[in-house]
């Protein structure tokens, strides 16, 4: 039952960030994503607090592995199994849990990274907002413009 609520969790956060914006009169309204480099000094930060060494991928997603993982890179085809952590910049934690996803339907600073996910990969990634929610966040759960931290394991990949 965890691993079904954990499931809901991440399918409903991912489904949310897909939606646009719209007022109370079904019009659509506009955002604007906040460049990648604007937040590289947040970033940084971020990334130095605890003294590992991040590298930024030419996407703008900053990362860490901790374990490299054994087999084949997952693809954008591939469904993985993983454990995680998301957390907002300033510590506030989004969730947690295990789920089960295609690659393709996470959020595209996720899907960037896909070529280091191996079984039992450990990767701390920073995605820049515009990589992650957007403008639009995800609901009352990722605000707007936000910076997200994702701590994973990789599982299994199929």
């Amino acid at each position: 039952m965890k691993k079904f609520l954990a499931f809901a969790i991440v399918v409903s956060v991912i489904l949310i960030a897909c939606v646009k914006g719209t007022t109370n009169t079904g019009t659509t309204t506009t955002c604007t994503n906040v460049d990648t480099t604007s937040e590289d000094p947040a970033i940084q930060t971020f990334c130095n607090k605890d003294s590992v060494t991040f590298k930024r991928d030419v996407s703008g997603v900053y990362y860490h592995i901790t374990d490299t993982g054994t087999g084949v890179s997952a693809t954008s085809a591939s469904v993985i199994n993983f454990t995680y952590t998301a957390t907002l910049l300033n510590g506030t934690i989004l969730g947690s849990g295990a789920a089960q996803q295609a690659i393709s339907g996470l959020i595209e600073g996720f899907q960037l990274m896909d070529s280091y996910l191996k079984l039992n990969t450990h990767i701390e990634m920073v995605i820049p907002s515009s990589l992650a929610y957007g403008c639009t966040g995800a609901g009352t759960v990722v605000p707007s413009n936000s910076v997200v931290s994702y701590d994973v394991i990789i599982t299994a990949i199929e």
